[in-house]
């Protein structure tokens, strides 16, 4: 183990899993059956932030209503379907294999509701390497973001920042 770092968290899409053809398809799915024209192209870039948020960046909708019942469509398919559909990136399992070897913590921090992020964890079998997981629904109300998730876990794991780092793919969570 590297001296000062036991605790590795990691984001979850982009990171350990590729998620982003299930949830590319999820998004067209829900906005062609409820007749919305994307304002932006559905492409990777629109990962990563909460579902209603990047609902209202891609649709250009105000309406919270509107919004909450895209959510919800969006929910239901994705758990259904969408989850199922998802594959952890080549060397993921063997690098928490070693990981867990060397004696690191592992935990997940991740805008991932919780029943997606545990159906997927299990269907790929990686949910045994992590000694908490984080999602973004976990308290009440829902974290505010990232960095709120994070602080949360450093402080009821006592986890000090010198002690652990987060690992991430985009440039908010590095911001975490």
């Amino acid at each position: 183990m590297k001296e000062g770092i036991a605790n590795i968290i990691f984001d979850l899409d982009g990171t350990l899993i590729d998620s982003s053809p299930s949830i590319l398809a999820t998004f067209r799915d829900v906005l062609e059956s409820n007749k919305v024209e994307p304002r932006v192209v559905i492409d990777s870039t629109i990962i990563g932030p909460p579902l209603v948020d990047t609902l209202r960046s891609i649709t250009g909708i105000d309406d919270a209503a509107r919004l909450l019942g895209l959510a919800e469509a969006f929910k239901f398919r994705y758990d259904s379907v969408g989850v199922l559909q998802t594959r952890a990136y080549p060397g993921i399992v063997d690098m928490l294999d070693r990981l867990r070897t060397w004696g690191y913590s592992l935990y997940i921090a991740t805008n991932k509701r919780l029943t997606p992020t545990v159906r997927i964890l299990r269907n790929l079998r990686l949910w045994e390497y992590f000694d908490a997981v984080y999602t973004i629904d976990i308290a009440t109300p829902p974290y505010a973001g990232k960095n709120a998730m994070i602080a949360a876990l450093l402080s009821q794991k006592n986890i000090s920042s010198e002690s652990g780092c987060y690992v991430g793919d985009r440039p908010e969570d590095g911001f975490a």
